[in-house]
């Protein structure tokens, strides 16, 4: 079986390519640094209510939001947590972290992990984001950088058929479903697809098969 790890390229001048597409906003100043006193008060009562509640919850731990001890350890359990529990605001984080800020959370580079997180995220984003190019906290456009990745090492979609492919054999190891790799899979193809191919209807075919199972 081909090595699943080697799919994606980890050649220095790749990798820092894919850094420089990777959005990596200033959450502190988004959420918190810009707000007085007041505001701060109100924030901190109406935090648990807002869309980004999980997310917010594990920033409180990275950056000390709240008078929160940081606790990068912390942090990073709670984006992985939500992060598997299909939150795409926590997906994206772990993509991030694994691709840019691995040193910074103590965990290994990986090309794997960074390219599930990011290719789940995209398939679980909702459709105003895609359908009205909405860009999260008007920074992060997840389209633009799947794109820009593609031009970069995978023009005709192979390394991304094959990385599917091998996912489904290790999906339990990454603790991904059937329907997750389907979902990410047909997505992706549907929305990134080649000019004459079959793939996008193909792919449409597996997306309509997970509606009618309610999936």
């Amino acid at each position: 079986m081909e090595n699943f790890e080697t799919i994606f390229s980890t050649e220095n001048e790749v990798v820092e390519k894919l850094k420089k597409n990777a959005y990596k906003p200033d959450y502190k100043k988004i959420f918190f640094a810009h707000l007085g006193p007041e505001l701060k008060k109100l924030f901190m009562n109406k935090k648990d209510k807002v869309i980004y509640k999980n997310f917010l919850e594990a920033c409180q731990f990275e950056y000390g939001f709240f008078d929160t001890e940081i606790d990068l350890q912390k942090a990073f359990n709670i984006y992985k947590k939500y992060a598997d529990l299909n939150d795409y605001f926590c997906m994206y984080k772990m993509h991030v972290i694994y691709l840019c800020e691995y040193e910074k959370f103590n965990v290994p580079f990986s090309r794997v992990l960074e390219k599930i997180y990011l290719l789940k995220c995209f398939s679980y984003l909702p459709n105003y984001i895609i359908d009205w190019s909405e860009e999260i906290f008007q920074t992060i456009d997840i389209q633009y950088e799947i794109a820009a990745s593609l031009d970069l090492e995978d023009s005709n979609l192979e390394k991304h058929q094959k990385f599917f492919d091998l996912l489904f054999e290790q999906r339990e190891k990454y603790n991904l479903s059937e329907n997750d790799i389907n979902l990410m899979k047909g997505v992706f193809l549907c929305y990134f697809n080649i000019e004459g191919s079959d793939l996008p209807m193909l792919s449409f075919s597996t997306l309509n098969s997970l509606y009618q199972k309610m999936n």
